[in-house]
């Protein structure tokens, strides 16, 4: 079960971190952030996507959630690292999948949307990957690209 989380948000995303992170620590876990510390104040999506992976790396962390204004940008950004298989999700419905079927770890959102946020961090954390041999091959294939 995941217990280590790096959470990441920039200037448009601190309120949905800030509650990311006190659903998160309710739930026992160990949240590294990184990011924005004031909306006034715009933190460029490649300087929060550099330090985010850098944490992940550093602390050796399987699973990550971030977020930006519409989501895609930190997707788009995240997803240029080798081992890390980012998804933007915007139901439960759509995160359980992310993780069952293409074994996502990091969890990116938007933070412009009117999430069901408790209950996407339950389904996050509680769907394992399904192991199907076809998508692990595929996998495979994907952990080989990147940077």
């Amino acid at each position: 079960m995941i217990k280590k989380i790096i959470l990441g948000y920039d200037h448009k995303a601190i309120d949905l971190g800030q509650k990311l992170d006190k659903i998160l620590k309710l739930r026992e876990f160990e949240v590294y952030k990184v990011g924005a510390k004031d909306p006034e104040i715009k933190l460029p999506l490649q300087e929060l996507i550099h330090d985010y992976v850098q944490k992940f790396n550093d602390n050796k962390a399987e699973f990550g959630i971030i977020s930006c204004g519409t989501g895609v940008g930190v997707e788009i950004g995240i997803n240029k690292f080798k081992g890390i298989r980012g998804s933007l999700c915007h139901t439960p419905e759509q995160t359980e999948l992310a993780r069952k079927y293409d074994d996502a770890n990091v969890l990116a959102l938007a933070s412009w949307d009117d999430l069901d946020i408790e209950e996407m961090i339950r389904v996050w954390i509680e769907t394992d990957f399904d192991d199907d041999p076809r998508r692990k091959s595929m996998l495979e294939v994907f952990n080989n690209w990147g940077i």
